[in-house]
């Protein structure tokens, strides 16, 4: 939805999350040889209501926050990756033939055709779309991913990142950014996917999102919240019954382990909790784990676990892809 940017070597990206309970940036850095360093992170909190299921409600208490955690960062890149939540943003896998898909393409209509799609007018749409390749099944067709969302969410992201003097270079789903993070941790730990599916959860002190992710993607998501700030018990609960929702939609489907993530992650006694109430066994992600380490930066902000940092994490490493 934004451009992209290239320079040779090494490469640099901040990723920025713009969360209800605060504004987290993440700035990473990719050497010429495929090592990724850590270069710093930062969080600033925001009041309740600043920002509400995804929607910027106050711009200005936004921008200062993430101005803020800039200052904090001893930022050698301006390229920031943002997101949207998932539901703000209609994605679909469309099939063209390849001869249909050659036509468009060469009469540049494959953007105006990918508009059609979308359930709202074109002048209030933010369109990207890309070609995933051949039909696994069928080879005479092209398979075309095509993500949507109203123009007016994609303007305020980029306004904010413009107000703090950074430079707007990709817009993606929060989805795609905390599955990218997840792989890459297992990744870099060697802590290899197993045949079954993962369970991602992240822990707010008020909400609980469920993420259940297997080799082809992300296979389900949900989430809950409530009013008051949970323990360990509480939060294993909610956790418990999001799960429960995932084998009613996903029957005989088994989970290999539940990873857990965000800001009440390390929470006292959680783990043990979410053991002893789920029967999986549990992992606290650290999306740092096995990364260098920059000149200037803390191990970890005094403000909590490195799992908080999912999110932007994923964003930053879209930045460094190749």
């Amino acid at each position: 939805m934004a451009g992209w940017w290239r320079w040779p070597g090494s490469r640099r990206a901040l990723g920025l999350e713009i969360g209800s309970s605060g504004v987290r940036l993440v700035e990473l850095e990719r050497s010429a040889r495929g090592v990724v360093t850590l270069h710093g992170c930062a969080h600033v909190n925001l009041s309740p209501g600043v920002v509400v299921d995804g929607q910027v409600e106050h711009f200005d208490a936004v921008a200062r926050a993430i101005a803020q955690t800039c200052e904090r960062l001893r930022l050698r890149t301006r390229q920031v990756v943002m997101a949207l939540p998932a539901a703000s943003v209609l994605q679909r896998t469309v099939r063209l033939e390849r001869c249909e898909y050659e036509r468009r393409a060469r009469g540049a209509r494959l953007e105006a055709w990918a508009a059609s799609l979308a359930p709202f007018s074109a002048e209030d749409l933010a369109l990207d779309f890309a070609v995933l390749g051949p039909a696994p099944d069928s080879p005479s067709e092209v398979e075309v991913l095509i993500a949507a969302a109203r123009l007016d969410r994609v303007q305020d992201r980029l306004a904010l990142a413009e107000a703090a003097g950074l430079e707007p270079a990709v817009i993606e789903t929060e989805s795609h950014a905390t599955q990218r993070a997840c792989q890459a941790w297992q990744q870099r730990t060697r802590c290899e996917p197993e045949s079954a599916p993962m369970a991602l959860v992240e822990l707010d002190p008020q909400a609980a999102r469920l993420k259940v992710i297997d080799s082809a993607g992300m296979q389900f998501e949900r989430e809950t919240t409530w009013r008051e700030r949970a323990g360990a018990v509480r939060l294993a609960h909610e956790v418990v019954r999001l799960l429960q929702h995932f084998h009613e939609a996903c029957a005989g489907r088994r989970l290999a382990c539940l990873m857990v993530a965000g800001d009440a992650a390390a929470e006292d006694g959680l783990g043990d909790a979410l053991a002893r109430a789920s029967g999986l066994s549990v992992r606290l992600v650290d999306p740092f784990a096995a990364m260098g380490l920059g000149p200037h930066v803390d191990r970890l902000e005094p403000t909590g676990h490195p799992s908080a940092y999912l999110q932007a994490c994923g964003l930053a490493l879209r930045g460094i892809e190749s």
